[in-house]
């Protein structure tokens, strides 16, 4: 009997989980791979993949607009101290929806550039593709051995009203969701 009750609580905690992560929207990154450049220099491809919560979903359906912050930061290992990071680099999208079109604009705001997709997985994906993504040239204190990338995606809602804003500040926000970040040695 007490078997049967814990097992019914697991099952209630985890669906509860669940629908957590379902809520909040979801982000992972799936691969990550550092290339070097040249002395001291780096490039990185990677997969992120990007679910929407419904919140998100809905949200961008009634024309608010999602930045994407992709940050990759260099990262120093310390014996004594909380380790290091610095931001060294950042990718920045915004997601949109035009509904006279049915299509879904994805603009690259560090290029300017932008694309149409008629679906929202296929703007999803496309901005989570990292392709030979050149990262600026590192000092030379980073062949210590102790250096590393960390990669980590964000998205949340462009503009808020003060209630929904103060409300983010209190408690987990619908319209933002994080990655885990991802570390990776430099070669």
């Amino acid at each position: 009997m007490r078997s049967l009750i814990h097992t019914c609580l697991f099952v209630l905690l985890l669906g509860s989980s669940m629908q957590v992560i379902a809520s909040r929207g979801h982000i992972e990154i799936e691969s990550f791979m550092v290339s070097a450049l040249g002395d001291n220099q780096y490039s990185i491809d990677a997969q992120i993949s990007f679910k929407l919560s419904e919140k998100q979903q809905q949200a961008l359906l009634h024309g608010v607009k999602l930045n994407t912050n992709i940050d990759i930061a260099l990262g120093q290992h310390r014996s004594w101290w909380w380790n290091s990071l610095k931001l060294i680099s950042r990718i920045r999208y915004q997601l949109s929806y035009h509904a006279l079109s049915k299509h879904y604009i994805l603009k690259h705001l560090d290029t300017d550039t932008h694309k149409s997709f008629s679906s929202l997985p296929a703007a999803l994906k496309q901005m989570g593709k990292v392709t030979d993504y050149a990262l600026p040239v590192l000092s030379d204190d980073i062949k210590d051995g102790k250096h590393y990338l960390y990669m980590a995606a964000k998205i949340d809602a462009e503009s808020r009203s003060l209630p929904i804003k103060i409300q983010s500040y209190i408690i987990n926000s619908k319209y933002y969701s994080e990655s885990t970040g991802v570390i990776w040695a430099l070669p």
